[in-house]
């Protein structure tokens, strides 16, 4: 029988064997650090909040009707809704986005 924190609740904790993979895969992946610190800059460079770059890319794909966004406070919430609003991204900042994704194809396995 699995031991739980809460009654009722299965055992979320990892196995040793999946945690072994997982270790694995991210010894043989890039730092998801430094693909997150690459988009930030990016963002910064094209003077946009990284919130907003990921926003205004997603919105920009035509296969994506909606998206949803996550906010802790107003401020937040305003950027996400000019971001909404905004023109699509320029295709030289796509093509930087695009150049970043092929760097660190999946930071996160």
């Amino acid at each position: 029988m699995l031991q739980t924190s809460r009654p009722g609740q299965a055992d979320t904790r990892l196995q040793p064997a999946a945690l072994n993979f997982i270790l694995q895969q991210c010894r043989t992946c890039h730092s998801p650090h430094r693909a997150v610190a690459a988009y930030c800059a990016l963002a910064a460079d094209w003077g946009l909040a990284p919130a907003a770059l990921a926003l205004r890319f997603v919105l920009g794909h035509p296969l994506v009707a909606s998206a949803v966004v996550g906010a802790s406070d107003e401020a937040q919430v305003a950027e996400l809704l000019a971001a909404a609003e905004a023109p699509t991204l320029d295709d030289a900042l796509v093509e930087a986005i695009d150049a970043i994704h092929r760097r660190y194809p999946n930071p996160t396995p």
